[in-house]
């Protein structure tokens, strides 16, 4: 789909829910959609297009994810809490400042902390790339002992095996088996000093060196990272050559009672009875482009159009990029979407009566197959 008809997709939603009279009937081939919209709707759909601007919304992804200081580490991320996030945060009220959205307010909320740095795996002096969990580190010397491999890591795969004070590797299938949650709390009970999980299938097949992280779903535990499977595989054959001995170094920092951020920016309209929220996060795993980045951009490149075409909406559009989406709280399995949670929940519970729809993007232009889909809806 062309970038903007995608806004402008967006946008005709957006006016048909504003209250507008309708006079007249839109069919688009291209959105498969039968929309009836005034006059006045129209005008201000053609000026809003002729004001869409696909590169702002670009560049501002771009910078998202790949700006080192907006990242924790070499391997990316910005996770509930971190520096990352909160500069993050600081750059995105100074976006909707530039664009011209009103009451700009960046605005604290309840969230854990996962300050995930550098992570480090060493086997007979060779570094293998890893990337950590929100669970616990280890010491700056990190761990030094003998890694097991111990196939999917269940209680009956570690039958006869001791591994206690040992580092254990497992294979693993989030899709159609369980998260990395339950191995992990298995591998602690069983006494193992750490666990490392290479995704076989479900998550991370898009090659064999690439990483998974997803939230945890549990309390803390022993450090719990990822690898990628033809790591893993040489790891394996070490071992079935014999005792292998390893060090592992994980700088991660998961604690309680943090802050994460939500900015908001208001396009005002001809009353404030009512809202419409457009909604994306800025937190993310890894370099986050499409997750959800480019959601971002686009909610910002779409009130940057409305502004500069002039648009004056039936009622308030609030934009709110919101943190820890991904991860933000320890011990549970609603771990996730926190920010969100707490913005409506906590900060502006008198949002659930004066909100007429939450347009939310999240992975925008996803690609599934040989075609790429956008859904906006209200």
């Amino acid at each position: 789909m062309n970038k903007k008809l995608l806004l402008g997709v967006i946008m005709t939603s957006m006016l048909v829910g504003c209250g507008s009279e309708s006079t007249d009937v839109v069919n688009n081939s291209d959105t498969t959609s039968n929309l009836t919209i005034s006059e006045e709707a129209k005008i201000s759909y053609t000026n809003f297009i002729s004001a869409a601007d696909p590169t702002f919304a670009y560049d501002i992804a771009y910078e998202l994810s790949t700006n080192p200081e907006y990242l924790n580490s070499d391997l990316g991320g910005r996770t509930s809490g971190s520096v990352a996030e909160h500069k993050a945060a600081e750059y995105l009220k100074d976006v909707m400042l530039e664009i011209g959205l009103t009451d700009v307010q960046k605005i604290g909320a309840n969230a854990d902390t996962w300050q995930q740095n550098d992570s480090t795996l060493i086997i007979d002096g060779k570094e293998y790339v890893i990337s950590s969990y929100a669970s616990s580190g280890t010491s700056e010397k990190g761990i030094t002992s003998e890694i097991v491999y111990v196939n999917d890591g269940t209680m009956w795969d570690y039958e006869n095996i001791d591994v206690t004070d040992k580092i254990v590797l497992i294979d693993i299938n989030m899709r159609e088996n369980w998260w990395i949650t339950y191995p992990m709390l298995e591998a602690e009970f069983q006494g193992a000093a750490a666990i490392i999980s290479a995704n076989v299938g479900g998550y991370a097949q898009i090659a064999d060196d690439a990483l998974n992280n997803q939230d945890i779903c549990a309390p803390i535990s022993i450090p719990s990272v990822s690898i990628g499977v033809a790591d893993a595989k040489e790891i394996q054959e070490k071992i079935l050559q014999g005792k292998t001995m390893a060090t592992l170094i994980v700088d991660n920092i998961v604690e309680e009672g943090g802050v994460t951020y939500n900015i908001i920016g208001k396009i005002p309209g001809k009353s404030d009875e009512h809202q419409i929220v457009v909604g994306a996060h800025y937190d993310m795993y890894f370099n986050g482009f499409q997750d959800d980045s480019a959601a971002v951009g686009l909610s910002l490149a779409m009130a940057k159009a409305m502004i500069d075409s002039g648009y004056t909406p039936e009622n308030d559009i609030i934009f709110s990029m919101h943190g820890a989406e991904e991860w933000g709280s320890i011990g549970t399995q609603y771990d996730w979407t926190v920010g969100a949670w707490e913005m409506v929940n906590t900060l502006n519970p008198e949002w659930t009566d004066k909100t007429l729809a939450f347009i939310n993007f999240e992975l925008p232009a996803y690609a599934f197959g040989t075609s790429t889909k956008t859904a906006a809806g209200i």
